[in-house]
């Protein structure tokens, strides 16, 4: 636990496991990163909150994993990032910007438990897999480049969002419940539902789309 202006560090070394099983609390202006080096690994136990004041940055070798189990939410006053070269993301927990972006780019992210992601900016997500629920509610625009292609995700919700950029998506629900602009799919399965909602927003599919469900 911390209230310094620096950095919260943690970094798992090659072949060595990294368990934070107590909240991590980093002060006004204050960042908290995890890395991991080669091999290793770092688990976030059930209930270990991380807290930053400013930023929290994932960064994980090719070959390096990030477990972050149900309960150990995420909050920070401006980005949640990660700057990896690689490697896998294990997530149950929510997260939270207060006046920042969510920004994996280059993490694998496997769902362990439902997920909710808060945002004041842009909402990017890399890869996507795991037969559980996300929910997603920004100000800005949401990006996802692969949703569901190794494990179909079970209900996807979009809250709200300047608008929704999709590519090579798969999931049994969907439910659009507001945003604004224009929320485009492309190369798109649907199994079970698309629930829309009567806002001011366009729908638009392309690619191969599938929609087993009527939508409601």
């Amino acid at each position: 636990t911390g209230t310094n202006s620096g950095q919260i560090s943690i970094n798992a070394l090659t072949g060595s496991t990294v368990a934070i099983n107590k909240a991590i609390s980093a002060g006004s202006g204050a960042n908290v990163a995890l890395f991991t080096t080669g091999t290793g690994a770092i688990s976030v136990a059930k209930d270990a909150k991380i807290t930053a004041g400013a930023s929290v940055t994932l960064n994980s070798a090719a070959t390096g994993v990030i477990n972050i189990a149900s309960g150990a939410d995420i909050t920070a006053g401006n980005d949640v990032i990660d700057v990896s070269s690689g490697g896998t993301l294990s997530l149950g927990a929510n997260i939270t910007t207060t006046a920042g972006n969510i920004l994996f780019n280059s993490l694998a992210i496997n769902l362990t438990g439902a997920v909710s992601l808060k945002s004041q900016g842009d909402i990017n997500l890399n890869k996507v897999n795991g037969a559980e629920n996300l929910t997603m509610e920004t100000t800005g625009p949401i990006t996802l480049a692969s949703v569901g292609q190794t494990i179909p995700l079970n209900t996807v919700t979009v809250n709200n969002s300047s608008g929704l950029n999709s590519f090579n998506f798969s999931a049994a629900n969907v439910v659009l419940a507001d945003t604004t602009g224009s929320i485009r799919f492309i190369n798109t399965v649907i199994t079970n539902t698309l629930t829309t909602a009567t806002k001011a927003y366009n729908l638009e599919f392309s690619g191969t789309t599938v929609l087993s469900g009527a939508p409601v």
